[in-house]
């Protein structure tokens, strides 16, 4: 192995786990500290929840902490069942599935949109090059539809993104504090 592929490797393994770190932080709340594996995008989550419930869409996604566990919660529709699906962090992998009857202003929230949360987060994603997004919720003004994306920085920096459900427009990006 020569010693620039080398260097090249644990130069790409470190910021990853930089990356990590902040996604880690974020779902505490706090500064990071030596991390567990975050290796999913909300994206990535999103995709694998809609794909072990087929007939559903997705509407929010949320990087949390569940039993000493880094997950990703999605939740989804699909006729007239709202669904929580917890999705490991670091593997993809389907950790658990609730259900509950959805009410009419459920369908409502979805219905006639024409960007998915993962296109909204990928959009939010594309304003801070290396930044993640670790949260996408759908939200309702004003005869507005938007999702509201939480993306972290390589920098452990958070922004605010609000992209527009209809158009997929940037409707506003801010640094929070």
């Amino acid at each position: 192995m020569s010693r620039k592929f080398f260097s090249a490797t644990v130069l790409a393994t470190l910021l990853g786990l930089s990356s990590l770190a902040g996604g880690f932080a974020y779902a505490q709340g706090r500064t990071a500290s030596p991390t567990p594996q975050v290796t999913l995008s909300a994206s990535q989550a999103l995709l694998a929840a809609e794909q072990h419930l087929p007939n559903s869409k997705a509407v929010e996604v949320e990087l949390d902490r569940e039993d000493g566990r880094i997950v990703y919660e999605v939740k989804l529709l699909s006729g007239q069942s709202r669904h929580k699906v917890l999705v490991d962090a670091a593997s993809g992998k389907v950790l658990s599935v609730g259900e509950k009857t959805a009410d009419a202003r459920d369908a409502d929230k979805v219905k006639d949109l024409l960007v998915t949360p993962a296109q909204a987060a990928t959009t939010a994603e594309q304003l801070y090059p290396g930044g993640k997004a670790v949260e996408v919720e759908l939200e309702h003004k004003r005869d507005q539809r938007y999702y509201e994306v939480k993306v972290l920085t390589s920098q452990q920096q958070k922004h605010k993104v609000k992209v527009d459900a209809m158009t997929g427009k940037v409707l506003s990006a801010e640094k929070k504090r």
